[in-house]
Parts: structure tokens; sequence; C-alpha cells
């Protein structure tokens, strides 16, 4: 029976991670980058809704959950 083995990261990674994570805690962010992702429909209507209801732009909210999902408690 195979063994799960938890992915390893390098020391390059690590350090980058660690960075990111820094610039998250002071909240300094670089560029933007275009990705894409698939979200199911009824997350991103209730995305887009609370957006609307705050006046703000649908990605912005969903960055805001994002960070808040990485910041350690």
């Amino acid at each position: 029976m195979a063994k799960n083995k938890s992915p390893k990261i390098s020391p390059e990674e690590a350090v980058q991670f660690l960075d990111d994570m820094r610039k998250l805690s002071h909240e300094v962010d670089e560029k933007t980058v275009a990705i894409s992702i698939r979200i199911p429909e009824n997350v991103l209507r209730a995305v887009k809704t609370k957006a609307k209801s705050e006046n703000r732009k649908y990605q912005s909210v969903m960055i805001e959950y994002i960070r808040k999902g990485l910041k350690v408690p």
C-alpha cells in the first residue's frame, strides 16, 4: 500500500511564501495578474450581490476573502 507523501517545497519556495505572508500582514500589494478560476455559480452570485450591496467590485470582495483565509489567527 502506497503512503501519501506530502508535496515537498524548495527552500526558495519557502522563502517566497514567507515573504508573501509578510507582505499580506503589512497589506503591501504587488501588481495584479489576470487568472482564470472556476467557481460555483451560487458562490459567484453571492459574492457579486455582497459587492453590489457595498458598492464595490466583486473582484475586490474575493481578494478580501482570500486574504482573510490566508491570515494566521
